[in-house]
């Protein structure tokens, strides 16, 4: 897809992409950059392309003027702002055409409804690579606590909520709630898959990554369960005993913990 390609374009598309505005405002802000002072048509040019190419939102914003009487006064004006059809674009070709389907693509819209989420976009050179790198940090990583559940799930949570007329039928609460994870974790599972394909940091890798020289790391007990029996005990602790002070691996255990 040739689109989102040249410093000039990507400059142009992060500002569009933070937050509603015109050609005018954006041009301005751009003009005393280097790189648009041969470019100053620029903006006009792009805008049309995405435009025409159904990438670009319109809505209202209401500004304050002063006339020259010294005056105040408020004036509506049309705004513009890049919703996520570009990105689609752009996954399909990489999802062997299948892409993202309508409702993952109302998710990916509503996790990008919140200003924040565009503001991490923008700090990125390449938006389609800031809008991955973002999905894969929500999709494909946990933070700091083992069990804390991966972010991007927390924004489906909040479409389903917003939705809930769409996926929550049974009047009963014990329903409602076998509903509400039925559709959470079937959208969760599938963003994942896809958004692993997008990244590039792949499956693959991880393994190779995982298996390789740090394998036997990865089986260096961090925790001992109050609930484990003295056997377990016993035995990780002989297993951390040995990584720790031999530094060489052993085989995986068919215990509990590991």
């Amino acid at each position: 897809m040739n689109i989102m390609k040249t410093p000039v374009e990507n400059e142009i598309a992060k500002e569009f992409f933070l937050d509603f505005d015109n050609t005018t405002n954006v041009s301005n802000r751009l003009r005393p950059n280097a790189v648009f002072k041969k470019n100053h048509r620029s903006v006009s040019r792009y805008f049309s392309k995405w435009n025409s190419l159904g990438y670009i939102k319109e809505g209202t914003k209401i500004i304050e003027k002063t006339n020259k009487k010294g005056t105040s006064y408020t004036q509506r004006i049309t705004v513009y702002i890049l919703n996520m059809n570009f990105y689609f674009d752009y996954a399909k070709e990489k999802l062997s055409k299948k892409g993202f389907t309508a409702v993952e693509k109302e998710i990916i819209e509503y996790i990008f409804s919140f200003k924040e989420n565009r503001e991490v976009v923008f700090n990125f050179d390449n938006i389609i690579e800031g809008i991955t790198a973002f999905l894969e940090r929500i999709f494909l990583f946990r933070g700091s606590f083992e069990f804390e559940e991966i972010l991007g799930l927390q924004y489906i949570k909040g479409f389903i909520v917003k939705h809930k007329i769409r996926y929550i039928k049974s009047k009963d609460i014990g329903n409602q709630f076998e509903e509400f994870w039925k559709y959470g974790i079937k959208y969760g599972a599938d963003l994942r898959n896809k958004i692993r394909i997008l990244s590039n940091f792949s499956d693959k890798k991880y393994e190779e990554i995982l298996f390789g020289g740090i394998k036997k790391y990865h089986l260096l007990p961090f925790v001992i369960p109050n609930y484990s029996t003295k056997e377990e005990k016993e035995e990780l602790l002989r297993r951390f005993s040995i990584i720790l002070n031999e530094d060489r691996a052993l085989k995986p255990w068919a215990g509990r913990f590991i």
